[in-house]
């Protein structure tokens, strides 16, 4: 699931990176902010799935889970940092809240590999 999850983001990532692609009012305002949304709500389930299905679980997997947890709500609430969904007062703020959750994934991700390398 993961896997395939991850084929369907880097195709519409793609697509958000071509000009005319993005250019599209359609597309930029509303296909690709549901489908970022769309995409990682399921991908919170490989996510858990894979720390509950663990025999022993050590703190890395609880800090990568959290880490994946601050990067799909990141995606999950990107149609709200649209000015057109939730207008030019709330986006900003979604918009912002992104991009804590987006340092939290990086600062969580890095912990987790000090956890990993530490043997914890």
């Amino acid at each position: 699931m993961n896997d395939t999850l991850t084929s369907i983001w880097l195709v519409k990532t793609g697509l958000d990176n071509i000009p005319k692609v993005d250019a599209n009012k359609l597309w930029a305002d509303w296909v690709s902010p549901s489908a970022e949304c769309f995409i990682n709500a399921l991908w919170l389930v490989p996510a858990i799935c894979g720390v509950l299905e663990l025999k022993t679980k050590a703190a890395s997997d609880w800090v990568i889970l959290s880490a994946n947890g601050c990067f799909d709500v990141g995606g999950i609430i990107a149609p709200f940092a649209k000015e057109n969904i939730t207008g030019p007062e709330a986006a900003p703020i979604f918009f912002g809240l992104q991009e804590v959750l987006t340092l939290g994934y990086g600062v969580l991700s890095a912990t987790s590999g000090g956890l990993i390398l530490a043997g914890k």
